[in-house]
């Protein structure tokens, strides 16, 4: 379950998924992906699809798309949405960012 996931935060992300377990993972929303919209190999399904936004990411170029579904998940497919994270060390950052209270020792 991501940080943000319940609405608290700096910012509200969908929920990342796991990679191969459980049964809604990173692999069979991929695929699902793939079949339902002829998605281009190099983009992953990375989260859940809530109130229909959803994160997704490039391995070619290692940039993070948070897509809304009603307004740019077209752009997406064609390559023309430029990503809202350059890298997923940014997208990362940005992901746990506030959260460094509950790493800090005596926690």
């Amino acid at each position: 379950m991501g940080p943000y996931s319940s609405g608290e935060g700096p910012g509200v992300y969908p929920q990342l998924l796991d990679l191969i377990n459980e049964d809604r993972n990173v692999m069979s929303f991929t695929k699902e992906f793939q079949i339902n919209h002829q998605a281009p190999p190099h983009l992953l399904a990375i989260s859940e699809i809530d109130t229909f936004v959803g994160l997704f990411y490039a391995v070619t170029t290692d940039a993070v798309f948070c897509v809304d579904l009603d307004l740019n998940f077209q752009d997406l497919l064609e390559g023309s949405l430029l990503p809202r994270w350059r890298s997923s060390e940014e997208f990362l950052s940005d992901f746990f960012r506030g959260l460094e209270h509950y790493f800090s020792s005596g926690s």
